[in-house]
């Protein structure tokens, strides 16, 4: 069959998996889409992968985003129609369209990376059974009665053990205000759709910040460094937030 000249044909089998794992980390790097595939036996070879790319991108169902910073890396978000699109086969599609968010493009690109760097590295332990990203929890929070006191940046299911446990997964990258740590403070304490916390900073200083602010919290909140959550996972050590009792991740999830 012939199809019209400007138009394009969406593979379920191969372009639908793209278009979703685009949309549910906001931005991503093709480099980082070469290893979630592998990661999921996916028999995608990188000539066809860029090809695919290539197409979306012409029309509009993806966007190359530019990056000053990023200049040998291609970044990918998902534009207007295929948010559209993945809408229409039943994706939790909550997010801001590409170029509408409220942070600047820059800051978003890095922070998600960031974010897509630690599902990788617990995606490849073998013990992460679920990983719900923000524009999930998002949607959740917007259209639903049950929701969670917050947008947090994932929510994780791990198998530890033989056992499932489920926690909120934040990520500092820059610090905030002290007064809005103050809200999310209390929007933790006050979450009864979760039991436990994991904020992940990006160098020690920003845990030591962040973890003054929930001093003295009776929730089970736990501080770690991005370092060491890419090179340990769930090995990697984890403070409370009196930065007095150091545990491993695995460890603090199973108390």
């Amino acid at each position: 069959m012939r199809f019209r000249q400007g138009s394009i044909e969406i593979s379920p089998v191969h372009d639908e998996p793209i278009l979703r794992l685009v949309l549910r980390a906001g931005y991503l790097s093709h480099e980082q889409m070469l290893r979630f595939m592998r990661l999921g036996a996916d028999s995608f070879l990188r000539h066809s992968l860029n090809w695919r790319l290539h197409r979306l991108a012409e029309h509009g169902l993806l966007v190359c985003d530019a990056t000053p910073i990023l200049a040998r890396t291609r970044v990918y978000s998902v534009g207007a129609l295929g948010v559209e699109y993945l809408a229409g086969q039943g994706e939790f599609c909550a997010v801001p369209i590409h170029g509408s968010g409220n942070k600047p493009l820059c800051t978003s690109v890095l922070h998600a990376l960031d974010l897509n760097e630690i599902h990788l590295a617990l995606k490849g332990t073998g013990m992460l059974a679920q990983g719900r990203p923000e524009s999930q929890v998002r949607s959740r929070n917007e259209l639903t009665s049950s929701r969670y006191e917050k947008d947090y940046d994932a929510i994780v299911l791990v198998r530890v053990g033989g056992v499932e446990s489920e926690f909120a997964l934040e990520y500092e990258r820059t610090p905030k205000a002290k007064r809005r740590y103050e809200f999310v403070r209390y929007k933790v304490e006050h979450e009864d759709q979760l039991r436990r916390f994991v904020y992940i900073a990006a160098n020690y200083h920003l845990l030591n910040y962040v973890a003054r602010m929930f001093d003295g919290t009776r929730r089970p909140v736990y501080f770690g460094l991005l370092t060491d959550i890419l090179q340990r996972q769930l090995d990697m050590d984890v403070l409370d937030a009196s930065l007095t009792r150091r545990y491993p991740l695995r460890e603090a999830l199973q108390h």
